[in-house]
């Protein structure tokens, strides 16, 4: 693995405006690219005495990647303004200007939709003949308030 580069210093400062010089919006940023620009060292299975081993390394590798990723898109987003979207399996690229809000409105949409989904199902598979009827009354109150909730996220449209 490599040392965690510190989001003070200026080695993160040249990363950043590295990203920034090279890449236009909608231009792939590889994972290679930032594993590079990242320090993130790969794991090669002879360093490592069996496969559990070997797995474990590759996956803590894994989240610390992610996790400077993650740090660096929040604060390209906050400090220069760019947001840093996933390609699936193939990297980033920034958004153009006119795509960010769009985009922060679908995400939000997708995520608020599965979260109602969620809270649908928790709600609705429960063990009924072991609620008290007070909490069974608070249950419905709550169900009530979460399909209304759904109706009115379900009128939400995006223009």
């Amino acid at each position: 693995m490599s040392d965690k580069i510190k989001t003070d210093s200026p080695e993160w400062a040249r990363i950043k405006e590295w990203l920034i010089e090279n890449y236009q919006p909608g231009q792939l940023i590889t994972h290679e690219i930032l594993r590079s620009l990242l320090k993130i060292k790969s794991v090669d299975f002879s360093d490592y005495s069996g496969p559990d081993e070997f797995l474990k390394a590759h996956q803590e590798v894994q989240f610390h990647y992610m996790g400077m990723v993650d740090t660096l898109r929040e604060d390209l987003l906050t400090n220069d303004l760019l947001y840093m979207a996933n390609v699936r399996g193939l990297g980033y690229h920034f958004l153009h200007p006119w795509q960010q809000q769009e985009y922060a409105f679908d995400l939000a949409k997708k995520q608020i939709r599965a979260a109602l989904e969620l809270g649908t199902n928790i709600m609705t598979f429960v063990r009924q003949d072991e609620l008290t009827p007070e909490v069974k009354r608070r249950g419905s109150d709550l169900s009530v308030k979460l399909s209304g909730m759904r109706q009115m996220f379900n009128s939400v449209r995006r223009k």
